[in-house]
């Protein structure tokens, strides 16, 4: 059973996904308000810089966001009060990065508004093309307003029609509201919240998971419970009382070390050095203690194999994405790199966001993308430290 914990702990609410009780994700949030990836928002346009084909936007309390005008559908003037959505958070003297072509998550359905391309578009996934084009006629009966979109996701093609265009018409009403809405707030007034961690991956579980999400905060359940995005989801939700902390319980004191630490120890005595950049994330693996009186191709396999499966655990722990380089143990036997490479396959193949490995070049170096949706773990707790400092 997969299980997701929610708790408050110490300045933050913190979510840990378990599979097989072992924590493989953490997000840290902020306990009181603060603007994340996805929040929709009023800004009141300032300044507008034709050389950078961008303008500036206030945000409301001091905060001044980043908005490119290839992402107005309309063009802005100067104090136009517009909704605009954050596509990254702010992190060290980079401003928010907006954009005012907005998207809403659901289950089988991702609105855009005034989306750059086709109105209706479908995974590259789906070979049934005939049942893309009856889904796409659907949705354009009831989506007349020529500035909205749809991606339909993959889950939507075992769906009925019905819950689909049902859904389809709750996210053109939050549109609605959200459009309407802005002419009337003020700058940094929240329009839309964005989905947090644990909606959107309670959004994307399949048909036949079994779910429970366990938390210590009545309030987080009911909200769950209430949420109109979630209906029809399975999922169950257990209340903790017990007078030991439910952060102690799942060890989540010990994850987060994990999550932080530099230095990650392997089961054979080799380990990995983890560094991360603005620019990338570099990955270095050292046989260790590993290597003492022992046949040294096959321990570079054992090393190189260990290492695969723990990069692929602790990039989806720690959040890591953009561009990550690992620096494997140099091996002679070509067929012994092809065992690598599938060991990646296989530690990537189940992580929610989109992580590919890349190639494995010559020189040993394994590059691998991941899709970026928040911040990394590590920016999203420094974050957290430096708002409590303020405070």
């Amino acid at each position: 059973m997969k299980k997701f914990i929610v708790t408050k702990y110490q300045n933050m609410i913190l979510t840990a996904e378990s599979e097989q009780d072992r924590i493989i994700a953490l997000d840290a949030a902020p306990a009181g308000a603060s603007l994340k990836t996805g929040d929709i928002v009023v800004c009141s346009v300032k300044d507008i810089s034709e050389n950078i084909r961008a303008a500036f936007c206030d945000l409301g309390n001091g905060k001044t966001g980043f908005l490119p005008l290839s992402e107005c559908p309309v063009p802005p003037k100067g104090r136009m009060l517009i909704p605009v959505q954050v596509k990254r958070e702010a992190a060290g003297s980079k401003e928010e990065m907006l954009t005012a072509r907005f998207s809403l998550a659901g289950r089988y359905l991702v609105f855009l508004y005034a989306p750059k391309g086709e109105r209706f578009c479908v995974s590259k996934k789906v070979q049934d093309r005939k049942l893309a084009a009856r889904i796409r006629e659907m949705l354009a009966q009831v989506c007349e307003n020529p500035s909205y979109g749809f991606i339909i996701r993959t889950n939507a093609f075992a769906a009925d029609p019905e819950v689909i265009l049902r859904e389809a018409k709750v996210l053109i009403g939050r549109a609605d509201r959200i459009l309407a809405d802005a002419a009337f707030r003020t700058p940094g007034n929240l329009l839309s919240p964005a989905p947090d961690f644990l909606r959107e991956r309670l959004l994307g579980l399949q048909e036949e998971e079994e779910t429970e999400v366990i938390s210590d905060d009545a309030a987080i359940l009911d909200a769950l419970q209430k949420d109109p995005v979630l209906a029809g989801i399975r999922f169950s939700t257990r209340s903790y009382d017990d007078a030991w902390p439910l952060a102690k319980l799942f060890r989540l004191s010990h994850y987060l070390d994990l999550a932080r630490s530099r230095k990650v120890w392997l089961k054979s005595g080799g380990y990995l050095i983890i560094d991360r950049t603005e620019a990338m994330t570099v990955i270095d693996v050292n046989t260790g203690s590993a290597i003492s009186g022992k046949d040294k191709e096959e321990t570079f396999l054992r090393t190189n194999l260990e290492a695969a499966a723990e990069i692929g655990y602790q990039i989806r722990l720690r959040n890591l994405s953009g561009i990550i380089l690992a620096d494997l143990i140099n091996m002679k036997d070509r067929v012994h790199w092809k065992d690598v490479e599938s060991a990646f396959q296989e530690a990537l193949r189940d992580d929610p966001a989109k992580a590919v490995l890349i190639d494995i070049t010559k020189l040993g170096l394994a590059e691998i993308t991941r899709q970026k949706k928040r911040n990394p773990l590590d920016a999203q707790l420094t974050i957290l430290d430096n708002h409590h400092s303020a405070v």
